[in-house]
């Protein structure tokens, strides 16, 4: 009798050729197999039941090991397929890409990507549907989603979640967009405007889809408590020590000057003190040390625990307090200026004021004036002709301020804001006031006042009061007024 030998294949696995070989994957099995009669193919060295085998199970092919259970091909390895679902047969499992020892639930390992990454490596999450006018194709979302607990009444627990994707945006020449990542709480709606973006033009908005700058902090809400957008915040170790302080450098380069490259800005000068501090070369960046002392730079603006402002000064000693560490030793320097421009044509008469206000009456603000001030201004604006006036202005009876005395472009003191007139440099021009009544003690009054004939005479008035003496002949005299009354000073020749 011949024997006939038949070839055929299970699910592309199995296969049993001539001379009675059989295979399975392609390799060929030495031990027995059988085909047993409740519908599955057994094989290996024990046979039977407790063999590997393969059956068909309502329609759902179905394997086990040896003297395993069956599972569907996929459990096999460790995965269920439950139809609409591919799961983890084991919960506990882990699953590792490019790795046979992951050490997290999923692990993606890849070796040798070099200085170069390409997107061949590492996850990729897209969608390929193509975008049309005005319905742009957001990318698949990632979610992080937490356990939060809330305290109040009805106290229970509460999904915490991140949601991070892409967002294009349509555009003229070619799309732009941006990745953005919306907090929600509760299962509540995921923010409308990102907690963070970060664009194509590798710009980072804080609460702002659209940064116009490498860093935007957008504000939100429409609360009326205001709401500071930025906080920098560094933590103090104590008293004697300043570690991780709140501060940033802005860092600048090409044509600024070596001593003016970087700025640290900080609340954490001498512990407590708001400072901005200059570097001293190009490449130290300013910085504190302990007890927030400089251990690098210059502090150039200082504000202390009072309010108080030091300009090149860590130490202010007043409300504002300028100090220049000058090199002149018998000169003037500048340390302040006022200056004021205009939008039309100078003329004389504009310069700068500076205005002392005070508080006259009590409340909340309570009633405040200006009371007095300093004007510096041009009394003439030729060019290379300029003449320049010092002004001294109070206030009397709750008017406004006016100009009570000046010094003038000749050198002059003028009171009462007289005219000056002739060529007096260096003087002293009173205008014609309001005639003493009265001696003050421990002084003497002198002014100008109009005698008899309305010309402008001296007028004294003293606490001592005037004296008779003898008779002489004079040779010349004029009038002053002395106490309030009207003299005649004689004089005689020497």
């Amino acid at each position: 009798m011949k024997k006939r030998f038949i070839g055929f294949t299970i699910a592309a696995i199995l296969a049993v050729a001539g001379m009675g070989a059989v295979f399975i994957g392609g390799v060929e099995v030495l031990q027995r197999v059988q085909l047993i009669a409740s519908g599955y193919i057994n094989w290996g060295s024990t046979g039977g039941s407790s063999g590997y085998g393969v059956r068909d199970n309502a329609g759902a092919i179905e394997m086990k090991n040896s003297g395993g259970s069956w599972a569907g091909l996929l459990g096999v390895s460790g995965w269920t397929d439950d139809g609409t679902v591919v799961r983890l047969t084991t919960i506990t499992d882990t699953v590792g890409v490019g790795t046979v020892a992951p050490v997290s639930q999923v692990d993606v390992t890849k070796t040798a990507i070099g200085a170069t990454p390409v997107d061949t490596n590492g996850i990729r999450i897209s969608n390929t549907t193509a975008a049309a006018a005005g319905a742009q194709q957001y990318s698949p979302p990632v979610v992080w989603q937490g356990q939060g607990w809330k305290t109040n009444a009805t106290a229970a627990s509460q999904k915490v979640e991140f949601m991070a994707d892409v967002r294009p945006v349509q555009g003229a020449a070619a799309p732009t967009g941006y990745w953005g990542l919306y907090p929600s709480i509760a299962d509540g709606a995921y923010s409308a405007t990102p907690a963070i973006a970060v664009t194509s033009a590798g710009y980072v908005g804080v609460g702002i889809a659209a940064p116009s700058n490498l860093l935007t902090v957008g504000g939100g809400g429409d609360s009326p408590a205001i709401t500071p957008t930025l906080r920098l915040q560094g933590y103090n170790l104590g008293p004697a020590e300043v570690g991780s302080y709140g501060g940033m450098i802005f860092s600048g380069t090409g044509s600024y000057t070596s001593s003016a490259k970087r700025f640290l800005v900080t609340n954490a000068l001498d512990v407590n003190k708001f400072a901005i501090i200059r570097s001293v070369d190009a490449t130290t960046d300013p910085a504190l040390g302990a007890a927030g002392a400089v251990s690098s730079g210059t502090a150039d603006f200082v504000i202390n625990v009072t309010g108080s402002v030091g300009i090149g000064t860590t130490s202010p000693d007043t409300r504002f307090h300028a100090e220049l560490d000058s090199a002149t030793t018998n000169a003037a320097v500048a340390v302040g200026r006022l200056s004021v421009t205009s939008a039309g044509t100078p003329a004389a008469g504009l310069g700068p004021q500076l205005q002392f206000e005070v508080e006259t009456a009590a409340g909340a603000p309570g009633n405040q004036e200006v009371v007095a001030g300093i004007n510096g201004i041009a009394t003439t604006v030729t060019g290379a002709a300029e003449v320049g006036e010092l002004q001294f202005l109070t206030m009397t009876g709750g008017a406004a301020m006016t100009e009570k005395a000046a010094v003038t472009g000749l050198g002059n003191l003028t009171i009462g804001n007289p005219t000056e007139n002739g060529n007096l440099v260096g003087g002293l021009i009173i205008k014609n006031g309001t005639a003493a009544s009265a001696a003050v003690t421990d002084g003497i009054q002198i002014y100008a006042r109009d005698s008899a004939d309305s010309t402008s005479t001296l007028a004294l008035y003293l606490e001592q009061a005037v004296e008779e003496v003898g008779t002489f002949t004079p040779a010349n005299k004029f009038k002053i007024w002395l106490n309030g009354v009207a003299y005649w000073i004689q004089l005689d020749p020497v």
